[in-house]
């Protein structure tokens, strides 16, 4: 089984880690064009308006996302987060955004991103996936899901989009699986994401055919590139830029077939149960919720990529049998597994 070692290798809400120039910044910009008072939207944020031009000061998740709800309740549309998101990539993140800049194919860029996106993308992150003939982002939580997820999804999500197009010059057939409920504002999902989109799902990622995965770039660079995948590999001894809940999720999926309950994974992180109870709670989860969502996706991949049967499925997972794992089914979703598939992208 795999192990943390009992070491606090992740950060929390509190932790001062995002450059208040970068991302937080650039929401202060656009909210600041449409002449929004400073003082309001850093309100209850322990943030100064000098802060965001400093260089040297970082922020915490808690006041990014304290942030962010300050500029929604204020802002009179529903396009913020895509607006926010297409001016956040390649970003003017140091040596990050240079080397994400010269990404040479859509694999390479999948790399980068999944590589640096504790800088790049802070609260949620981006995992590279390739399977059954299509390759994408899985978009993970970093600090759980908080009023603000919607927004932070959405704003990843136009980001990259809008990364890939104007790098590549391709118009991408991107598909969408959401974590969330469909919300009212769809028009904007038409227009800022366009493709496929389903709501409820397992997990939140965007996917295309992988044709287009080594198409060449025109204004990428494999030297800068490489270059980028070394500069990760030399920093890969520094502190882990990944949250509490995104290492919780992570520890939960690479041991989904062991039985785990939250006293065995209090143990893997160096925790007393109760010590963990806290911390979920204050990261706006709970093990149960957690266990379920990882097994919810596991057992997709297990059913679309592996071709697994629902007796397999549920052998896997430790389930008593096949009525079992149906019943949990309709329980996390509503739907059997077989109808859940097919309303899948």
């Amino acid at each position: 089984m795999n192990s943390f070692h009992h070491e606090r290798t992740w950060l929390e809400l509190q932790d001062k880690f995002i450059p208040a120039h970068w991302q937080p910044a650039i929401l202060l910009d656009l909210m600041l064009q449409h002449e929004f008072n400073s003082h309001k939207l850093l309100h209850g944020t322990s943030i100064f308006y000098d802060d965001l031009l400093d260089s040297q000061l970082c922020i915490s998740a808690e006041q990014y996302f304290k942030f962010i709800s300050n500029c929604r309740k204020l802002y009179p549309g529903t396009d913020l987060s895509f607006r926010y998101g297409q001016r956040l990539l390649p970003g003017t993140y140091s040596d990050y955004s240079y080397f994400l800049k010269h990404a040479s194919s859509l694999h390479g860029a999948f790399q980068l991103l999944e590589k640096f996106g504790g800088i790049l993308s802070p609260l949620l992150r981006p995992e590279y996936f390739i399977e059954q003939g299509r390759c994408g982002l899985i978009w993970r939580s970093g600090f759980g899901q908080t009023s603000e997820h919607v927004f932070i999804c959405e704003a990843m999500l136009a980001a990259t989009r809008e990364f890939f197009r104007t790098q590549s010059g391709i118009q991408f057939p991107w598909r969408y699986e959401l974590d969330y409920v469909e919300p009212s504002y769809m028009e904007q999902y038409e227009v800022n994401l366009g493709g496929s989109v389903s709501f409820s799902r397992a997990v939140t990622r965007m996917f295309v055919d992988s044709q287009f995965l080594h198409q060449p770039w025109p204004s990428g660079s494999d030297n800068v590139y490489l270059r980028g995948l070394q500069k990760h590999s030399s920093l890969s001894h520094q502190k882990s830029q990944d949250g509490f809940i995104y290492l919780v999720n992570k520890l939960i999926l690479e041991n989904i077939r062991h039985g785990i309950d939250l006293d065995w994974l209090a143990v893997e992180l160096g925790l007393s149960p109760a010590t963990l109870k806290r911390k979920l709670k204050r990261h706006h989860s709970q093990f149960r919720w957690l266990l379920d969502t990882a097994r919810l996706e596991t057992a997709v991949h297990l059913f679309k990529a592996e071709g697994f049967t629902n007796e397999q499925v549920a052998s896997y997972l430790g389930f008593y049998d096949e009525a079992n794992l149906r019943r949990s089914f309709k329980r996390w979703t509503g739907m059997s597994p077989s109808d859940f598939l097919s309303s899948l992208c």
